[in-house]
């Protein structure tokens, strides 16, 4: 029994410490942004997230031997590269798409990219800074 009056005194004095006036050292306008901010980077949080869940968040290119669902989580999971030499080719009629193209290991420099797994868990650590 005295060990809860004591724990009940302590809890008293927490509360009333917690209803005084604290000081405001912010104004609305720096109010609005951070909490804007934070709204702002969640949302962007979940969309990311869902079109990771929903959607398709990657598609490689293949030539039908393996199936597609299979390539695409293997390159989701590998991270994907494109290649610096196909850089400066024509879209259309010489490649795909600026650094996408033919690939020999042992002659072309690749350049990794394995960023985009990790954009819904910095997104949601910055919201909740």
């Amino acid at each position: 029994m005295a060990v809860f009056g004591m724990v009940s005194a302590v809890a008293g004095f927490v509360k009333v410490r917690y209803l005084v006036d604290k000081a405001v050292i912010d104004n609305c306008v720096f109010r609005a942004h951070y909490r804007l901010t934070s709204a702002f980077l969640f949302v962007c949080c979940i969309i990311v997230t869902a079109n990771n869940l929903i959607g398709d968040p990657i598609s490689c290119i293949a030539d039908g031997a393996v199936p597609p669902h299979v390539l695409n989580t293997y390159c989701w999971i590998t991270s994907t590269f494109t290649l610096p030499h196909q850089q400066g080719k024509p879209v259309g009629t010489h490649v795909a798409h600026p650094g996408v193209g033919t690939y020999d290991p042992d002659k072309n420099e690749t350049y990794y990219h394995s960023y985009y797994q990790w954009v819904p868990f910095v997104l949601f650590l910055q919201s909740h800074l």
